[in-house]
């Protein structure tokens, strides 16, 4: 039979009710309640004091499962009063892993958000909707959880003031008391009975079945790294943002080290989306620019070395954790990983910028070749391969992209294009044998066509014999006045 059996058992026996032996104890009927029910224990003084209202002794009560070791010397001692402050730092722990999922998932679900607004569409907006409705559901449950449990906790104080809690940390256990105006017991726990200890700037709170103990640091007295070391080896789980590395010790207080923490976690997370983060912006720069190229994309990758930050906080991140004693090598090594990608990509249109050209002059001199007069102004993108591109028999030395620009250009340019003999609407199928892989892709897409053999000074035509050709193929679109120039060498067999 258990303390709490025993009382209940002995108060009935007497024909006292829990709330006349709580009015004989100057305590609650529910601290009765609650220490016949075993879930906690009277201290000492009660404990006599109930006994002489119950006409038994204390061993009666207390038999041989309660060792209170009043004559052995605790590790450590300490005193927490109940206050505003500890229900704030206390919800403030027990909401820290709900409150850095909730940053993190609001982070991705905002990276996904944006990567829908770039890319609008009637079905994008319908997908961002629903990450609205996600984001502000869990952003909400945040705070309705936060606000629910802070109420709870004040009436529970404004409704018992005064509350004090007493620890005794013991080699094996700690006893706690819990002292107000409506409650006063005892409870012994071993070490091994917490789920976990959570260290914060001011307190250590003891976890017990969702029930969390604070302990004020300020006020332990005794041996306080013996305590220490006792609730790190003897507790399932020990959360602190300090964690030993190398015997070297923070330079930080616990509260800039939990800060630290919580902003390092998000920028791990973070770090991973690096790479499709800077093809956003890389798109959202590109929508500025005309888009005529299908070399612009190489060429914009520059743009990508703006989120290098990013990765490079991560970095600087894992330095200072490390440096304060702390895990960091994660940030750091995501970073430089990701770092690296963004240097990389970002420098290609350095790597091939030699071989790319904007200058007009190449599409003017072409007209003297075409015998053929195009637009003198425009944009234009020229690919020029140095020892040749080859996809087949053919080896292509320049691609281009133009893109025309003046109106009354394009119009006269466009009036002597359906005139001429030298332009064709379609490609014919006896011609397709001299287009490069790389020229026959481009057929579907344009509407008006030339093929120049510049050996031969002929267009539109398969030469007599076989040879090497030095040709030129020109596609117009005329639904956004661009253009195609291939300038290539192939090898024809005529049968």
């Amino acid at each position: 039979m258990k303390l709490g059996e025993r009382i209940s058992k002995r108060r009935k026996e007497k024909g006292i009710s829990q709330e006349q032996l709580a009015d004989i104890m100057n305590v609650s009927s529910q601290s009765v309640s609650l220490w016949e029910n075993n879930q906690t224990i009277p201290t000492m003084d009660k404990l006599l004091q109930i006994s002489e209202v119950l006409g038994v002794s204390v061993n009666y009560l207390v038999g041989n499962e309660l060792d209170f070791d009043e004559d052995v010397l605790p590790v450590a001692r300490a005193r927490t009063l109940f206050n505003m402050k500890l229900i704030e730092e206390t919800l403030k722990t027990v909401l820290k892993k709900m409150r850095t999922l909730t940053i993190v998932l609001s982070a991705v679900l905002g990276f996904f958000a944006l990567v829908l607004l770039i890319n609008r569409s009637s079905t994008n907006y319908g997908n961002l909707g629903i990450i609205i409705v996600l984001e502000s559901v869990l952003i909400s449950r945040f705070f309705f959880t936060k606000k629910n449990l802070r109420e709870s906790a004040i009436r529970d104080f404004e409704g018992d003031q005064n509350k004090e809690y007493g620890f005794d940390f013991y080699n094996d256990y700690v006893n706690i008391s819990i002292k107000s105006q409506k409650t006063d017991s005892k409870i012994k726990l071993s070490y091994k009975d917490f789920s976990k200890v959570i260290e914060t700037e001011n307190y250590y709170f003891l976890v017990d079945n969702g029930r969390y103990f604070p302990v004020y640091k300020s006020s332990l007295q005794g041996n306080v790294g013996s305590l220490r070391n006792l609730l790190r080896t003897n507790v399932k789980t020990y959360e602190s943002p300090i964690e030993k590395i190398d015997n070297k010790t923070s330079l930080m207080n616990l509260k800039k080290l939990g800060t630290l923490k919580i902003l390092s976690t998000i920028l791990f997370v973070l770090s991973f989306f690096t790479l499709p983060l800077a093809l956003i912006v890389v798109e959202i720069y590109s929508k500025f620019l005309p888009d005529y190229s299908n070399l612009s994309s190489v060429e914009n990758l520059w743009i990508m070395i703006f989120v290098l930050p990013l990765p490079v906080a991560s970095i600087i991140t894992g330095l200072i954790m490390k440096k304060n004693a702390m895990k960091g090598a994660k940030n750091i090594v995501v970073g430089a990983i990701m770092g690296g990608f963004l240097i990389i990509y970002s420098s290609f249109p350095l790597v091939f910028g030699a071989y790319i050209s904007h200058d007009y002059s190449y599409v003017n001199d072409l007209e003297e070749t075409i015998a053929f007069e195009l637009p003198d102004k425009g944009l234009v993108t020229t690919q020029k391969f140095d020892d040749g591109s080859s996809m087949d028999s053919a080896i292509t030395d320049y691609e281009s992209d133009v893109l025309f620009s003046e109106d009354e250009e394009i119009t006269a340019f466009e009036n002597r294009l359906r005139s001429s003999s030298l332009w064709t609407n379609s490609v014919d199928t006896r011609n397709i044998g001299m287009l490069s892989t790389l020229a026959s892709f481009f057929i579907s897409n344009h509407d008006h066509f030339m093929i120049y053999n510049v050996n031969l000074g002929t267009y539109n035509e398969l030469p007599a014999s076989s040879g090497t050709y030095h040709m030129l193929f020109l596609a117009y679109d005329s639904s956004d006045n661009t253009m195609k120039i291939i300038e290539y060498v192939i090898e024809l067999t005529i049968n």
